[in-house]
């Protein structure tokens, strides 16, 4: 696969830039996440409960993310 000097350039700056600040990479791709989930309760609003699942699902992450001890103690 060829891969045009564009492309390259932006790969590599994308890496550059990764390495200087990941805290920003990782900001970046929680938003993607984020908007995936919004994405989902636009899909299936009127098909489900969605505070009911909303709730369910952040008590369910919540946990999770407690018990690899991010955030909360």
């Amino acid at each position: 696969m060829k891969i045009s000097k564009n492309i390259l350039r932006k790969i590599i700056r994308e890496e550059l830039l990764n390495e200087v600040n990941p805290e920003a990479e990782i900001y970046k791709k929680l938003d993607k996440i984020t908007d995936q989930v919004f994405l989902l309760i636009g899909k299936y609003h009127h098909k489900v409960d969605m505070n009911k699942a909303v709730k369910t699902w952040m008590m369910g992450l919540h946990a999770r993310l407690k018990k690899q001890k991010v955030g909360w103690k």
